[in-house]
C-alpha cells in the first residue's frame, strides 16, 4: 500500500501489460503521475476524486489509439501529455470525462492526420493545446469550436497548406497562435476571424509568397507578428490595417520584390521592424513613413548599394534608437542620409563597401553612442567627419587603408578622434615616405607636431595595431605612436619584430606626465629630420 501523503508517482520506463490494474483512490494528495516511456496502452489507472492531477503518457509507442475507456473517470485531471507516442486515431468520446482539463499535448504523433470537432466537445476549460509535429494536413473550421477558453495553441511543423475562413472563430480569448513551419501557402480573407485577443502569431517558415490586403485586419490587439523565412515576395497595401497595437514585426529572410510606400501607413505603433536579408534593393523616401514610434530598424543583409540624402529624415523616424545596415552592399552614403536623427544611439554599417565619409555623413546625430564602420573600404574621411558626435563613446573603424594615391587631408590617418573607446586597425599602410612630395611630407609631420600642443581628454584606445608596413614605413609607426601618445591614448603594437625600444616604452608609458611629453617631443624632433632626408 502506497502512503496516503504521496504527491508524485513516477513509473517512467516501466512495462505494464493488459492485466495491470492500479487503484489510487486512497491517494488524496496525488498531483502527478508519470508513465512516460512505458508500455501502458492497455493499463487502467483509477484516479477518482483527486483535486489536482498531471498525467504524463508521452513517448509511449504502444499507444496507437485513444479509446473511450482509457481516461474514463478522470474527472479531476488538469494536465495530460500524450506527446511523441504513436497515436493515429482518437475515438469521439475519448475525452468526455476530462471536464477539468486545462493542458492537452498531442505533439509528435506522426500518424495523426485529422481533427474532429467531436473529440474536444467536453474540453471547455482547456487553455493550452499543443499538436505540433504531426501529419495534420487539414483543419476543419469546427475542429476547435469547443475551445472557448483557449489562450495558447501550438500547431507548428504540420502539413497545412491553407487557413480556411473562420477556423479560429470561437477563440475569443486566444493570445498566442503558432503556425510556423506548417507549409501554409494561402490565408483566406477571414482565416483569423474572431481572434480579437491575439497578441502573438508565428507564421515564420511558411510559403506565403503574397500577402493580401486586410489579411490581419481582425487582429486588432496583435503585438508581435513573425513572418520570417516565409518566401514572401509581395506585400500589399493595407496589410496592417487596423493593427493599432502592433509593436514587433519580423519580415526577415524573405525575397521581397514589391512593397509600396503605404505598407506601414496603418502600423504607426510598431517599435521593432526586422527586414534583414529580404533582398531589398532600395529604401524609398516614404517606405517607413508613419513609423514614428519605431525604436529599432534592422535592414542588414540587403542589396541597397546607396543611401540617398534625407533617406531616414523624410521617413519621420524620430524615435529610432538602433539602425542596423550591416552587410548590405552599401557603397555610397550621401551627405545628409542620416540628417537630424536626433535620438539615434546605435548605428551599425559594418561589412559594406563604403570608401568615403563626408563631413556631413553623420551630421546632427546628437545622441549617437555606438558607431560601427569596420570591414568597409574606407580610404578617405573629410576633416571633422567623426568629430561632431558629442556623445560618441564607442567607435569601430576596423581596417583602414592608407596608400600614396589617396594621401591627403582626408586620409583616415588624420581623423580627429573625440571618443573614449576606439577599435581601429591600420592594416594597409602601403605608401613610402620617399614617394611623397615635399608638401605632403611637411603636412604629415606638422599634423603630428601640432597634435602635441593640443590639450586632450583621457582616452582608452584598444585593439590598435600598426603593422604590415613596408620597411621604409617604420617611421609612420613611430609618428602614429607620437600622435596617439599626444592624445593620451593607450595602444598596442603587433608584429613587433622590427619595433624599436621607443615603441616598447610608449606602450608602457603614462603619457599624462610631463616627462613623457618631453620624451615625445624629442623623438618628434628626431623624426622631423628623417622626414626631410631623401
Amino acid at each position: 500500500m502506497l502512503p496516503v501523503s504521496l504527491t508524485q508517482l513516477h513509473l517512467s520506463h516501466s512495462h505494464l501489460n493488459a492485466n495491470n490494474y492500479f487503484n489510487f483512490t486512497h491517494l488524496k494528495n496525488l498531483e502527478t503521475v508519470k508513465l512516460d516511456n512505458s508500455s501502458s496502452s492497455s493499463s487502467r489507472v483509477q484516479l477518482y476524486r483527486l483535486s489536482t492531477l498531471s498525467l504524463d503518457l508521452s513517448l509511449n509507442s504502444d499507444i496507437e489509439e485513444i479509446d473511450e475507456q482509457l481516461f474514463a473517470g478522470f474527472t479531476s485531471l488538469q494536465k495530460l501529455d500524450l506527446s511523441d507516442s504513436n497515436i493515429g486515431f482518437i475515438h469521439e468520446n475519448s475525452f468526455r470525462d476530462l471536464v477539468q482539463l486545462r493542458v492537452l499535448r498531442l505533439d509528435g504523433n506522426r500518424r495523426l492526420r485529422m481533427l474532429n470537432d467531436l473529440y474536444f466537445r467536453t474540453l471547455k476549460r482547456v487553455d493550452t493545446f499543443s499538436i505540433s509535429r504531426t501529419s495534420l494536413n487539414f483543419i476543419d473550421p469546427l475542429a476547435f469550436s469547443s475551445f472557448t477558453n483557449l489562450i495558447r495553441i501550438n500547431l507548428k511543423e504540420n502539413n497545412l497548406s491553407e487557413i480556411l475562413d473562420y477556423t479560429f472563430r470561437s477563440m475569443d480569448l486566444l493570445e498566442t497562435l503558432d503556425l510556423s513551419d506548417t507549409g501554409i501557402r494561402k490565408i483566406h480573407s477571414y482565416g483569423f476571424y474572431g481572434l480579437k485577443s491575439l497578441k502573438e502569431i508565428y507564421l515564420n517558415g511558411n510559403k506565403l509568397v503574397e500577402l493580401f490586403p486586410f489579411t490581419f485586419a481582425d487582429l486588432i490587439n496583435l503585438e508581435c507578428l513573425f513572418l520570417s523565412d516565409s518566401s514572401v515576395e509581395i506585400l500589399h497595401d493595407n496589410l496592417f490595417h487596423r493593427m493599432y497595437n502592433l509593436k514587433y514585426v519580423s519580415l526577415s529572410n524573405n525575397n521581397i520584390k514589391k512593397m509600396n510606400d503605404a505598407l506601414f501607413l496603418k502600423a504607426s505603433f510598431v517599435e521593432y521592424l526586422d527586414m534583414s536579408n529580404s533582398n531589398m534593393n532600395q529604401i524609398r523616401h516614404l517606405t517607413f513613413y508613419a513609423l514614428h514610434k519605431a525604436k529599432t530598424l534592422d535592414l542588414r543583409g540587403n542589396n541597397l548599394s546607396q543611401i540617398l540624402n534625407f533617406t531616414f529624415t523624410i521617413q519621420n523616424l524620430e524615435s529610432l534608437r538602433d539602425l542596423y545596415l550591416m552587410n548590405s552592399n552599401v557603397e555610397v552614403i550621401q551627405s545628409f542620409a542620416f540628417y537630424r536623427m536626433l535620438n539615434l544611439i546605435n548605428l551599425n554599417l559594418e561589412g559594406n563597401r563604403i570608401r568615403f565619409l563626408s563631413e556631413f555623413t553623420f551630421c546632427l546625430l546628437e545622441s549617437l553612442v555606438h558607431l560601427n564602420l569596420q570591414y568597409n573600404k574606407i580610404d578617405s574621411i573629410e576633416p571633422n567627419a567623426l568629430f561632431k558626435l558629442p556623445k560618441l563613446t564607442l567607435l569601430y573603424l576596423g581596417e583602414l587603408r592608407i596608400e600614396n594615391r589617396n594621401f591627403n587631408q582626408s586620409s583616415p590617418l588624420f581623423i580627429d578622434l573625440n571618443v573614449r573607446q576606439v577599435s581601429v586597425r591600420f592594416s594597409a599602410l602601403r605608401f613610402s615616405f620617399r614617394e611623397l612630395n615635399l608638401e605632403n611630407r611637411i603636412f604629415l609631420f606638422k599634423h603630428f607636431q601640432s597634435s602635441l600642443e593640443k590639450k586632450s581628454y583621457k582616452y582608452e584606445y584598444y585593439n590598435s595595431y600598426f603593422f604590415r608596413a613596408e620597411d621604409d614605413d617604420f617611421r609612420i609607426r613611430c609618428l602614429s605612436a607620437i600622435y596617439f601618445a599626444s592624445k593620451n591614448i593607450r595602444f598596442n603594437v603587433a608584429n613587433g619584430e622590427d619595433v624599436d625600444e621607443f615603441l616598447t616604452s610608449c606602450n608602457k608609458m603614462d603619457f599624462v606626465t610631463t616627462k613623457a611629453t618631453k620624451i615625445i617631443e624629442s623623438y618628434a624632433n628626431y623624426f622631423s629630420k628623417c622626414l626631410f632626408t631623401v
